[in-house]
């Protein structure tokens, strides 16, 4: 996958409508993700910060739910798209790199990627930078998994970078919920939720 923000940002405006579970256009398709985050987030009213969260579209159903949600993106063209579909709904948008945010140590409670961390150059840096933005008790929330391209990462493999302040993850295998993604999927997606010591 390509690092650069060029790619992303001549992308943006259409991204929405490429698949279902980017845009989360759909009653549906919204539901089940906001039934799949509530069940991983460690109580109402959480601080969020969604690295690499693109269009914005999972920040502000988080948002729509209580949360306190900053959304950060290194593609300009996103995070306009982010801000334009975010206006009035109190969700912080910010052109950042995901692999290492601006942001003090302990910041949120959750730290989330959603199909991000595979794509960076140093994975376990911006694990390890993620896990120092979260406070005790919080969680680093991904959802990743195995594409039938070949690329991705699978639990394993996430699991042997995560740093030691991080616990073991708790692993839910996503795939087979077609309500997730508008229809049958061929990739393997899994939700790898860590706590935070």
């Amino acid at each position: 996958m390509a690092r650069s923000p060029a790619l992303w940002d001549s992308i943006a405006v259409r991204y929405d409508g490429l698949r279902p579970d980017q845009g989360l256009t759909d009653p549906g398709v919204r539901a089940a993700w906001l039934a799949v985050m509530s069940r991983c987030l460690p109580g109402p009213g959480c601080g969020i910060l969604d690295v690499g969260c693109g269009t914005g579209s999972l920040s502000l159903l988080l948002a729509s739910a209580g949360h306190a949600v900053t959304g950060i993106d290194f593609a300009p063209a996103m995070i306009d798209v982010a801000r334009s579909k975010g206006a009035n709904h109190g969700v912080t948008f910010l052109v950042q790199d995901a692999t290492g945010p601006q942001f003090a140590p302990a910041s949120f409670d959750v730290v989330l990627g959603r199909q991000v961390l595979w794509a960076l150059p140093d994975r376990a840096s911006a694990l390890r930078n993620w896990a120092s933005l979260v406070r005790p008790g919080g969680s680093v929330v991904l959802v990743e998994g195995r594409f039938a391209s070949g690329n991705g990462m699978t639990a394993a493999e996430i699991a042997a970078i995560a740093p030691p302040e991080l616990s073991p993850p708790q692993v839910t295998d996503l795939s087979g919920d077609a309500s997730l993604w508008g229809g049958p999927l061929a990739d393997q997606r899994l939700l790898v939720t860590f706590s935070r010591s």
